[in-house]
């Protein structure tokens, strides 16, 4: 058989047409070669299939035609077909307009009930006018879309009709008063509960008025009558069939009967089951009990096909019961138990549209329960939060989500605004196959949690929410699905990001070039509940997490792009937050020139960072000066330097303390460079100016005054000399000022292959001796602190290794046999020292000794073996008391001569900053490092 292959459209436009000429054209091919039954359920099928995401309400004659469809505005369309089932005319109405459109049965006589359907009724049955052919009737039920009347004494067969105030409507079709075409009715059925093959007797009236136009229905399954009469039927309960209503179904209409029949499944004993109720899904719970141990309770429910319920047990108090879930042809899908501990039972997915049996078998006795079938709701994606919340201890909730094939959504649970304490939960998101796809573990001390769900089927994904097994095992969401933010960022642009959905995510993306150095800049972050994270991860072209980094207020983050290509910043409250911020992508053109002016720079929201780029090429050495930094909220900013690879160069702390900082930068690579300075509170907001200036290179002769003058922040000057093997060369510092004042220079000396030989600090004058191990060409750093501008005068002249000066030159000592070497060090109260010995020689043995003493003469418990083997040895003088210690160098045995040096040293302060490598120089024996770092409680 040909099948005509057409299209269905449905002009939106013109709704209640519902159906366009495609349609129409494809009904008539499909008229000459299908018979007319078939022909009606084609045409239905496909009008259900184009019109059911718009109405809301459906309307069947007697043979099971569509006749009316309204939509969620109350227009409506009514369907007149001719004695084949071909359409013949569609009507259309307005909201408001008063319609019939079918009535039910179609015979009887008088005092029979009939039911009219339609639109426009009035819902006080008194407003309603009803006349059968003219004799008015009396309406016993009313709703605006049902009328139950009576057929009147005196009433003939003809049109119905309806009057509401001015408006008046009639049947195109006659209602036949005929005494003896009645509504069939059943008044009982026995037994009420039986297995397969039992006969049933179904009592009623006018079950067969014609004869062989008697058909009986239990459920969805017809059956064969063994026996019929107009008041009795008999029939075997079908083998594989389950439990439900009678139906019997004549010319004149189709009967229900009040009670359903429990068909006992195979594996169940009959006579264990005591009673049936029949619960209406989402309806109130009704109470169950018992007395007696393994006795059984069957109830009975509807599913309306491709449904999700839950059985939610309730007062159980200390006893259990076991359930065992049947369909609809009596074959069991699951089972369990259920008590106080589990009462959720939440049933697979139910295909079929009919009734189902949950038998209830009691564990324990007494027992009384009360149990309630629950629909699972469905989150309507960017649509009205769901609320889930319970009142029962142990609870958990069901919920429904659609899903299109790798369309990432984001799902939040935000706690309720007068939340109950429930401590933790449990989420997990399970597939159409009924595979996790995602978990996250909620609690109520982050007032909710978030699910990033990506890489979906397409198709109904299902969402389990479990309290937690201990405390109050409640609980109080409001829950949200929402497909991501997305948005492209323009550079230099800041773009307003608003999340404003619990458990929204972001998706920002930009294109770039490789080697092309950005910036990231995140400025008033502001998430409800308040002070709470959100990560910025961006991931490269091919889809993999390339960066990442964290804010509450605002950050800033280099980006130096591997690869071209289109990149994704994915934004992620932590714990599914609302959020806004400003984020802009930044190129870093901010005015700074090398070797030019001071930039200013001013920061107006919380947390908002600073950055630009820097230029060089290979080889170069820079300085970078901070100045005139004033923070408000805050102390500290951070500053990095990143290499054109995107990998951190150098990096330091910047106090407003100290009116600014610097940061070297020696031996560039060629490209250009990204800095970031970062507040280090959130609520922070920062002033500062900032300058690049190229190292100032100065050649240094002997015994000639060199004038220093270093006049940018954050300058250095290179000082270049060269040395013979085993030179001692000493550098005079003179007449050293600084701006600000107070402020000192770092002296530090470099050997030909870059290694640190020798520093020093200077406040104002200072000797610092140079022992040059190898003969080449030697550096000698000046590095002002805190980047401040500094001049001095510099003469190199040949040095003399002698007495030990404190942070400054290193003393040589030789001694003869058996001597001691004694050190007097004075200390300030809290200032770390380090006493370091080097080049240890002896004449006889492998060791010398070192005793430490207090300014009370007290040992401090330190009798050091310091061995020719290692070179040398240290001691730490940590969080000395104000006053003068001593350090004694004693020979191990009499005969013994010693020669070494030694030297004196502050500890080297570094403070430490999160996540980012410090890079640490300690140039001098002996000398110790304190590293610091901030936290918070």
């Amino acid at each position: 058989m040909e099948v005509p292959q057409c299209g269905v459209r449905l002009h939106l436009g013109r709704y209640l047409g519902f159906l366009s000429q495609p349609l129409s054209s494809c009904f008539q091919k499909v008229e000459r070669v299908l018979p007319s039954s078939l022909r009606a359920i084609i045409f239905c099928t496909l009008l259900f299939c184009t019109c059911a995401a718009l109405a809301t309400s459906f309307v069947y004659d007697s043979n099971g035609r569509l006749v009316a469809v309204t939509n969620d505005a109350g227009a409506a369309a009514r369907y007149q077909y001719d004695k084949l089932g071909n359409i013949t005319k569609i009507e259309r109405f307005q909201a408001g307009d008063l319609a019939i459109f079918d009535f039910s049965p179609r015979h009887g006589g008088p005092g029979d009930l009939v039911r009219i359907s339609g639109q426009g009724f009035s819902a006080t049955a008194s407003q309603n006018a009803v006349t059968f052919n003219g004799v008015a009737s009396s309406v016993s039920a009313a709703s605006t879309s049902s009328l139950t009347v009576a057929v009147p004494n005196g009433a003939t067969t003809g049109p119905l009709s309806v009057t509401v105030g001015t408006k008046s409507a009639r049947t195109t079709d006659n209602f036949t008063v005929d005494a003896q075409g009645r509504l069939p009715q059943i008044s009982s059925i026995t037994p009420r509960i039986a297995l397969a093959g039992t006969a049933i007797t179904v009592v009623g009236k006018s079950l067969q008025p014609i004869v062989g136009q008697t058909s009986t229905r239990l459920g969805l399954r017809p059956v064969v009558l063994s026996q019929v009469s107009n008041t009795q039927l008999v029939f075997p309960v079908p083998a594989s069939a389950g439990s439900g209503k009678v139906y019997v179904t004549t010319p004149y209409g189709t009967a229900t009967s009040a009670d359903d029949l429990v068909v006992v499944p195979a594996d169940i004993d009959a006579a264990e089951v005591k009673g049936a109720i029949r619960l209406a899904v989402d309806g109130g719970a009704q109470n169950i009990s018992t007395t007696t141990i393994g006795q059984r309770t069957a109830v009975l429910f509807d599913s309306r096909g491709d449904d999700y319920l839950s059985a939610q047990f309730s007062a159980i108090g200390a006893g259990t019961v076991d359930y065992a879930l049947y369909g609809m042809d009596n074959k069991r899908l699951a089972w369990g138990t259920a008590s106080a501990g589990t009462p959720s039972f939440h049933m697979p997915k139910l295909k079929g549209a009919g009734t189902h049996l949950l038998v209830l078998t009691a564990k324990s006795a007494p027992l009384s329960l009360n149990l309630q079938i629950e629909r699972a709701a469905t989150l309507a994606l960017d649509g009205a939060l769901q609320s889930v919340v319970t009142t029962i201890a142990g609870q958990s909730k069901r919920l429904l989500l659609d899903a299109q094939s790798n369309v990432p959504l984001g799902l939040g649970l935000a706690e309720t605004a007068n939340p109950v304490a429930w401590d933790t939960a449990t989420v997990n998101v399970y597939g159409p196959d009924g595979g996790q796809v995602a978990f996250q573990q909620c609690a109520q001390k982050n007032n909710g949690c978030s699910l990033n769900v990506s890489g979906l089927q397409t198709g109904r994904h299902t969402v389990l929410v479990t309290p937690a097994a201990a405390g109050t095992r409640l609980l109080g969401f409001q829950t949200a699905l929402s497909t991501d933010k997305q948005a492209t960022l323009t550079r230099d642009t800041a773009y307003a990001l608003a999340l404003g959905r619990p458990g929204q995510n972001g998706r920002l993306l930009f294109s770039g070039a490789a080697g092309e150095t950005l910036g990231l800049l995140v400025s008033g972050q502001a998430t409800t509940p308040v002070g709470r994270t959100a990560y910025y991860r961006i991931y490269s072209p091919d889809g993999a997490l390339w960066k990442s980094v964290a804010a509450i207020t605002g950050v800033a983050m280099n980006l130096s792009l591997p690869v071209a290509g289109q990149y994704q910043i994915f934004v992620d409250a932590e714990f599914g937050e609302t959020l806004q911020a400003q984020v802009k992508l930044s190129t870093g053109a901010t005015g700074i020139v090398l070797d030019g002016a001071s930039q200013n720079f001013l920061t107006t929201s919380p947390g908002e960072g600073v950055y630009f780029t820097i230029t060089a090429s290979a080889g170069k050495s820079l300085g970078l000066g901070i100045s005139g930094l004033a923070i408000t909220n805050g102390t500290t900013a951070a500053i990095n330097v990143y290499k054109p690879d995107g990998n951190l160069l150098a990096n330091t702390v910047c106090y407003a303390a100290n009116d600014g900082c610097d940061v070297n930068l020696p031996n560039l690579g060629a490209g250009v460079h990204g800095v970031e300075i970062l507040p280090m509170a959130g609520e922070q907001t920062m002033r500062f100016n900032a300058t690049v200036s190229s190292d100032l290179s100065i050649v240094m002769g002997r015994n000639l005054a060199i004038p220093l003058a270093i006049s940018k922040r954050g300058q250095n000057a290179r000082l270049g000399f060269t040395a013979t093997a085993g030179e001692v060369i000493a550098l005079k510092i003179t007449g050293q000022t600084a701006t600000p004042a107070g402020r000192g220079v770092y002296y530090r000396a470099y050997q030909p292959n870059g290694a640190g030989i020798a520093s020093g600090y200077a406040s104002n004058e200072k000797t610092l001796l140079i022992d040059a191990p190898v003969a080449g060409n030697y550096q000698v750093l000046v590095d002002p602190e805190y980047g401040a501008t500094a001049s001095a005068s510099l003469m190199l002249q040949a040095g003399v290794l002698g007495e030990m000066e404190p942070d400054g030159n290193i003393g040589q000592y030789q001694t003869v046999a058996g001597a001691s070497v004694s050190f007097t060090i004075p200390a300030s109260a809290g200032k770390h020292l380090g006493f370091g010995l080097s080049h240890l020689e002896v004449n006889a043995g492998t060791h010398v000794r070192i005793n430490a003493y207090a300014p009370s003469g007290a040992s401090l418990g330190n009798d050091t073996y310091c061995y020719v083997a290692d070179g040398g040895c240290d001691i730490d003088l940590y969080n000395p008391v104000a006053g003068s210690y001593s350090i004694v160098v004693r020979p191990a045995i009499t005969s013994q001569t010693m020669k070494f040096r030694a030297t004196q040293s502050s500890i080297a302060n570094f403070e430490l900053a999160r996540n980012n490598p410090l890079a640490m120089s300690l140039d001098r024996r002996g000398q110790d490092a304190l590293l610091t770092f901030t936290g918070s409680k």
